[in-house]
């Protein structure tokens, strides 16, 4: 049974008992024989495993077994996924320090994985469940819901738009790839379908057609060789317009011997 005293606050170094009592856990220190408060907060006991713990009133968010996060890729070893943990994916709040955590091929997916290379890339970001928080991060991306929901394409780094299944293209140069993907990948319950790439795709294809054409702001200002051929700065008197230089008659052209100087 645990017991949690809501109205009894305790401070850094408050008494709770004694070693013979209790076991010290989280938040508490033993020191010569008794366990004192180690932070501020709510004292917890629990009369089963006769321990005794304090709960922080602002309590820093670390992970505990079944949370599900949004983690990075950043190695694939042969059997083993070393990730950064990005943020809580019920919350949205950010993990403190941005613990490493790891996931083994055994639980990559529900079905044999032969290399960990062939279902994800390093720069993914994955949705995985915590299988354990302490002291070091263990992940699994087993389940449907479980994978990567953004990938970039390992050629261009564009971003990867779902096609079906575990299949990926790529919305910039069109090369295909092959995922361990989620069903909510690119942000869409059950998958995006071809013409419907991840947030952020569209976007930046816009970017990158905007810069090709030269324009800036809302549009309106464009390079000077799509305004019907001329220097706009004449209108504005700040310069002459600009003049061509006359035609090479046909057939009069630099000979050779103009050429050798």
């Amino acid at each position: 049974m645990s017991e949690t005293s809501e109205e009894r606050l305790v401070l850094p170094g408050d008494l709770l008992g004694t070693a013979e009592e209790y076991v010290p856990g989280r938040g508490t220190y033993e020191y010569n024989g008794q366990v004192f408060a180690a932070l501020m907060g709510h004292p917890h006991i629990d009369t089963q495993n006769k321990s005794v713990s304090v709960r922080a009133i602002h309590e820093v968010p670390h992970l505990v077994e079944g949370d599900l996060v949004y983690v990075r890729v950043e190695e694939i070893k042969s059997a083993m996924l070393v990730t950064q943990v990005l943020s809580s994916a019920r919350t949205g709040r950010g993990v403190p320090g941005n613990p490493e955590g790891t996931v083994h091929i055994s639980k990559a997916k529900e079905s044999y994985v032969e290399e960990l290379s062939r279902e994800f890339a390093i720069g993914d970001v994955l949705k995985a469940e915590v299988l354990q928080g302490y002291p070091v991060v263990k992940l699994s991306t087993q389940g449907p819901e479980l994978g990567v929901v953004l990938g970039r394409c390992t050629e261009c780094h564009g971003i990867l738009a779902h096609v079906s299944g575990n299949q990926l293209v790529c919305s910039r140069c069109g090369r295909r790839e092959q995922r361990k993907v989620s069903s909510e990948y690119g942000g869409h319950k059950g998958g995006s379908s071809e013409s419907e790439a991840p947030e952020g795709a569209p976007r930046e294809r816009e970017h990158h057609r905007r810069e090709r054409d030269g324009e800036e702001g809302d549009g309106r200002h464009r390079h000077p060789r799509r305004e019907g051929g001329f220097d706009r700065r004449h209108e504005r008197g700040e310069g002459g317009p600009r003049e061509r230089p006359p035609a090479e008659p046909a057939g009069e052209g630099p000979g050779p011997s103009d050429l050798s100087g």
